[in-house]
């Protein structure tokens, strides 16, 4: 995060709830793993974004659907 102020980042990272509620305490700009993987769908980066999250959960990542 102090790497994020220190370069203006345009946004962090971050899936950890709890980096999260900080990061947005501080105001600064917060995108997940599952925001970004239905970007890269929407533009062509990703084929199959269902399949990808099918994969994400039984790799043992958590969202909310």
């Amino acid at each position: 995060m102090v790497l994020a102020v220190e370069r203006s980042a345009d946004f962090l990272i971050l899936d950890d709830a709890r980096a999260r509620r900080a990061a947005l305490a501080l105001a600064l700009p917060v995108i997940g793993t599952v925001a970004i993987l239905h970007k890269a769908a929407e533009k062509g980066f990703l084929r199959d974004l269902d399949e990808t999250l099918v994969r994400l959960r039984q790799a043992g990542f958590r969202f909310a659907d």
